[in-house]
């Protein structure tokens, strides 16, 4: 998992997320929406992202192109 990928996350109550990777951490990772990512892409600035524990990824959607 790596900035830019998009994942599935657990939230609050069991619903299913998907967001984009902001940045990664040892326990947790930083995500913020699709339009936001994109938005921010454009802006040339930093998402503003929402941390979760790492044990709430489910999985990696979609990869990022980066590599």
């Amino acid at each position: 998992m790596q900035t830019g990928d998009q994942v599935a996350l657990r939230a609050y109550g069991g619903e299913t997320l998907v967001r984009r990777v902001v940045a990664v951490g040892e326990r947790t990772v930083l995500v913020c929406s699709e339009e936001e990512y994109l938005q921010a892409k454009a802006e040339m600035r930093e998402p503003v992202s929402v941390g979760f524990p790492m044990t709430e990824v489910i999985d990696v959607v979609l990869p990022s192109a980066h590599g």
